[in-house]
């Protein structure tokens, strides 16, 4: 804010004043102000910006307890963990994504004799990914399990009192799974 004041200050003082010595040089003194303040927001940024592999790393061990615990077999994959994000963010997903993981694990890979059943590789797999996309950073958790059923976030979101019945049954399929 201040950094724009000067900045302003200095554009209609100059304006005002087009001859005189001294607003000359404190029109020069306020255009180097404003750019030490842009390179010391700029450097300010850098420093912030952490890779998110830096969160990422925990989680194999975290997986590959979680399926030696449900005896499931389940490879776990990784990109992007070079991509660069506020470190008060990664704070702020961290236990959302471990909850992401954990669910992938308990809810959406399916026990080994059930993937056979269903012609599925005994082993599934978990991949997280992180990339930038429009100025954006997209984080995925994509697993080969067998899905969410809507039917049972119906369920669970009347349960919990999030819904009611009636409107539990006027949902969609693609509604219900948005619940979550």
């Amino acid at each position: 804010i201040d950094r724009s004041r000067i900045s302003e200050a200095s554009k209609v003082l100059g304006a005002r004043y087009q001859d005189d010595l001294i607003v000359g040089d404190l029109r020069e003194t306020s255009n180097h102000i404003v750019k030490v303040i842009n390179e010391l927001y700029q450097d300010i940024m850098k420093v912030r910006m952490v890779p998110i592999g830096i969160m990422f790393n925990k989680f194999p061990r975290m997986l590959r307890d979680l399926a030696q615990k449900q005896g499931k077999q389940i490879t776990f994959t990784m990109e992007g963990e070079g991509t660069e994000l506020d470190r008060s963010i990664i704070e702020q997903i961290n236990d959302p994504l471990i909850h992401l993981i954990r669910n992938g694990v308990d809810h959406g890979i399916e026990a080994t004799e059930d993937r056979v059943k269903s012609g599925k590789p005994e082993k599934a797999y978990i991949k997280l990914s992180a990339y930038q996309e429009e100025g954006h950073i997209v984080i995925k958790v994509q697993d080969d399990g067998k899905g969410i059923d809507p039917q049972k976030v119906k369920k669970a979101a009347v349960k919990k009192g999030f819904i009611s019945e009636e409107a539990a049954g006027k949902l969609s399929d693609t509604e219900a799974v948005n619940l979550v």
